[in-house]
Protein backbone atom coordinates (compact mmCIF):
# COMPACT_ATOMS: atom_id res chain seq x y z
CA UNK A 1 0.00 0.00 0.00
CA UNK A 2 2.82 2.39 0.88
CA UNK A 3 4.55 1.61 -2.40
CA UNK A 4 1.39 2.46 -4.37
CA UNK A 5 1.11 5.81 -2.57
CA UNK A 6 4.76 6.56 -3.23
CA UNK A 7 4.42 5.66 -6.91
CA UNK A 8 1.28 7.79 -7.16
CA UNK A 9 3.08 10.74 -5.57
CA UNK A 10 6.02 10.38 -7.94
CA UNK A 11 3.68 10.21 -10.94
CA UNK A 12 1.79 13.29 -9.75
CA UNK A 13 5.03 15.14 -9.12
CA UNK A 14 6.28 14.28 -12.62
CA UNK A 15 2.98 15.44 -14.09
CA UNK A 16 3.31 18.74 -12.22
CA UNK A 17 6.85 19.25 -13.51
CA UNK A 18 5.81 18.37 -17.06
CA UNK A 19 2.95 20.87 -16.85
CA UNK A 20 5.28 23.54 -15.49
CA UNK A 21 7.86 22.89 -18.21
CA UNK A 22 5.17 23.15 -20.88
CA UNK A 23 3.86 26.40 -19.39
CA UNK A 24 7.36 27.89 -19.24
CA UNK A 25 8.00 26.91 -22.85
CA UNK A 26 4.80 28.65 -23.92
CA UNK A 27 5.69 31.74 -21.88
CA UNK A 28 9.19 31.92 -23.32
CA UNK A 29 9.54 34.90 -25.61
CA UNK A 30 9.91 34.40 -29.32
CA UNK A 31 13.58 34.87 -30.30
CA UNK A 32 12.65 37.11 -33.24
CA UNK A 33 10.61 39.37 -30.97
CA UNK A 34 13.49 39.44 -28.48
CA UNK A 35 15.89 40.37 -31.29
CA UNK A 36 13.53 43.14 -32.43
CA UNK A 37 13.43 44.49 -28.87
CA UNK A 38 17.22 44.46 -28.70
CA UNK A 39 17.46 46.34 -31.99
CA UNK A 40 14.94 48.90 -30.76
CA UNK A 41 16.73 49.39 -27.46
CA UNK A 42 19.98 50.03 -29.41
CA UNK A 43 18.32 52.40 -31.89
CA UNK A 44 20.28 55.47 -30.81
CA UNK A 45 23.67 53.87 -30.18
CA UNK A 46 23.74 51.70 -33.31
CA UNK A 47 22.83 53.43 -36.56
CA UNK A 48 20.88 51.14 -38.83
CA UNK A 49 19.21 49.18 -36.04
CA UNK A 50 15.79 50.63 -36.92
CA UNK A 51 16.06 49.52 -40.55
CA UNK A 52 17.33 46.10 -39.40
CA UNK A 53 14.38 45.81 -37.02
CA UNK A 54 11.90 46.73 -39.73
CA UNK A 55 13.44 44.17 -42.11
CA UNK A 56 13.46 41.52 -39.37
CA UNK A 57 9.79 42.01 -38.55
CA UNK A 58 8.81 42.26 -42.23
CA UNK A 59 10.26 38.78 -42.73
CA UNK A 60 8.65 37.47 -39.55
CA UNK A 61 5.23 38.86 -40.46
CA UNK A 62 5.25 36.91 -43.73
CA UNK A 63 4.73 33.71 -41.73
CA UNK A 64 3.19 35.21 -38.58
CA UNK A 65 0.60 37.52 -40.15
CA UNK A 66 -1.48 37.90 -36.98
CA UNK A 67 1.36 38.33 -34.51
CA UNK A 68 0.19 41.14 -32.27
CA UNK A 69 3.65 41.42 -30.72
CA UNK A 70 5.30 41.87 -34.11
CA UNK A 71 2.64 44.27 -35.42
CA UNK A 72 2.80 46.80 -32.59
CA UNK A 73 6.58 46.62 -32.53
CA UNK A 74 6.68 47.32 -36.26
CA UNK A 75 4.45 50.36 -35.66
CA UNK A 76 6.91 51.51 -32.99
CA UNK A 77 9.88 51.10 -35.34
CA UNK A 78 8.14 53.20 -37.99
CA UNK A 79 7.27 55.90 -35.45
CA UNK A 80 10.93 56.21 -34.50
CA UNK A 81 12.04 56.12 -38.14
CA UNK A 82 9.61 58.93 -38.94
CA UNK A 83 10.70 60.91 -35.91
CA UNK A 84 14.36 60.74 -37.00
CA UNK A 85 13.69 61.44 -40.69
CA UNK A 86 14.04 64.83 -42.41
CA UNK A 87 10.85 66.93 -42.43
CA UNK A 88 9.75 66.04 -45.95
CA UNK A 89 10.24 62.28 -45.40
CA UNK A 90 8.45 61.78 -42.07
CA UNK A 91 4.88 61.27 -43.29
CA UNK A 92 5.32 57.98 -45.21
CA UNK A 93 6.97 56.36 -42.19
CA UNK A 94 4.22 57.56 -39.86
CA UNK A 95 1.56 56.30 -42.28
CA UNK A 96 3.26 52.90 -42.53
CA UNK A 97 3.46 52.70 -38.76
CA UNK A 98 -0.18 53.69 -38.42
CA UNK A 99 -1.17 50.85 -40.77
CA UNK A 100 0.73 48.34 -38.61
CA UNK A 101 -0.85 49.76 -35.45
CA UNK A 102 -4.31 49.42 -37.00
CA UNK A 103 -3.58 45.76 -37.77
CA UNK A 104 -2.32 45.25 -34.22
CA UNK A 105 -5.57 46.68 -32.81
CA UNK A 106 -7.61 44.44 -35.11
CA UNK A 107 -5.56 41.43 -34.03
CA UNK A 108 -5.86 42.19 -30.31
CA UNK A 109 -8.49 44.81 -29.42
CA UNK A 110 -7.48 44.59 -25.74
CA UNK A 111 -3.78 45.17 -26.35
CA UNK A 112 -2.56 48.40 -24.82
CA UNK A 113 0.50 48.75 -27.04
CA UNK A 114 -1.47 48.63 -30.29
CA UNK A 115 -3.84 51.37 -29.15
CA UNK A 116 -0.98 53.45 -27.79
CA UNK A 117 0.95 53.37 -31.06
CA UNK A 118 -2.19 53.90 -33.12
CA UNK A 119 -2.96 57.04 -31.13
CA UNK A 120 0.65 58.25 -31.31
CA UNK A 121 0.96 57.61 -35.03
CA UNK A 122 -2.42 59.19 -35.76
CA UNK A 123 -1.16 62.30 -34.00
CA UNK A 124 2.14 62.17 -35.89
CA UNK A 125 0.34 61.85 -39.24
CA UNK A 126 -1.90 64.75 -38.27
CA UNK A 127 1.06 66.91 -37.31
CA UNK A 128 2.74 66.26 -40.64
CA UNK A 129 -0.40 66.95 -42.66
CA UNK A 130 -1.05 70.20 -40.84
CA UNK A 131 -3.86 71.33 -38.56
CA UNK A 132 -6.44 72.15 -41.20
CA UNK A 133 -5.87 68.89 -43.06
CA UNK A 134 -6.06 66.73 -39.96
CA UNK A 135 -8.71 68.10 -37.62
CA UNK A 136 -10.84 65.05 -38.40
CA UNK A 137 -8.14 62.83 -36.82
CA UNK A 138 -8.42 64.35 -33.35
CA UNK A 139 -11.41 62.23 -32.33
CA UNK A 140 -9.69 59.01 -33.42
CA UNK A 141 -6.50 59.88 -31.61
CA UNK A 142 -8.40 60.81 -28.46
CA UNK A 143 -10.36 57.55 -28.63
CA UNK A 144 -7.14 55.50 -28.77
CA UNK A 145 -5.66 57.30 -25.78
CA UNK A 146 -8.89 56.82 -23.81
CA UNK A 147 -8.78 53.09 -24.63
CA UNK A 148 -5.18 52.91 -23.42
CA UNK A 149 -6.12 54.59 -20.14
CA UNK A 150 -9.10 52.27 -19.73
CA UNK A 151 -7.06 49.12 -20.42
CA UNK A 152 -4.05 50.16 -18.37
CA UNK A 153 -4.86 52.96 -15.92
Amino acid sequence: MQKKKLVLRVVLLCACFATLATALTVLAADPVIEQADTLYSNRVRQPGSIDKGIALLDGYLVTHVNSYDALWRQARFYWFKGDRSPEKKKLPHYEDGKAYAELAVLTNPNGVEGHYWLGSLTGAVGTEKGILNSLFMVAGMKEQIEIVLKLDP
